[in-house]
């Protein structure tokens, strides 16, 4: 498994904002349990695509890990901040309720949101290294356009054959490759 490093979550912080935006008691160590899931959740993502992918991109994965759990830790600990900075009007109540600081508020949540959708994408980039085709910056980069090159050759002259084989039959109901490499068309 990833060695995955767990940053730290504002208890604190979390406690104030549940205590400004609802009635209900704060369960201490809880913010940290959903942000220790979600890099969790993360961490099965990375080890999924490390199974696929050539051990040359491993590096790049944990990177990408932790990236994401780093920069999670930093949206959510600005989350709590920013929903401790003015309490619901259903805790203060109406009379007097700072409506303009509200409105800061409800603004600078829907940057934060916008920061944690550019995090949840790690994930996206994540699932996709070491799928993108040859890199340059691969030391083994030669060796393996040539075992592509060989692979479409060998496709090409399979194609040949079918073609011509269509040519003078009509027609082609399926195409098995035997395990010498020989085609064998098989018809009704």
């Amino acid at each position: 498994m990833s060695n995955v490093t767990y940053y730290k979550i504002n208890e604190d912080a979390a406690r104030r904002a549940k205590e400004m935006n609802s009635f209900y008691d704060y369960k201490p160590g809880s913010a940290t349990e959903e942000y220790k899931a979600m890099v969790d959740k993360a961490v099965q993502v990375a080890e999924a695509q490390k199974k696929r992918v050539d051990p040359m991109y491993h590096e790049k994965i944990d990177g990408l890990l932790d990236a994401y759990s780093r920069k999670l830790a930093e949206n959510m600990n600005s989350r709590y901040a920013i929903d401790a900075r003015v309490p619901s009007v259903m805790i203060a109540g109406p009379a007097n309720f700072p409506t303009r600081k509200k409105e800061k508020q409800n603004a600078a949540r829907d940057r934060n949101m916008e920061e944690w959708r550019k995090i949840q994408e790690l994930l996206n980039k994540i699932r996709s290294v070491g799928t993108g085709g040859i890199s340059a910056d691969d030391p083994d980069a030669v060796g393996k356009l040539r075992e592509k090159l060989e692979n479409l050759e060998e496709l090409q002259e399979t194609m040949k054959f079918v073609n011509d084989y269509y040519r003078k039959n009509g027609v082609v109901l399926q195409i098995k490759r035997a395990l010498d490499l020989q085609i064998i068309l098989v018809g009704k």
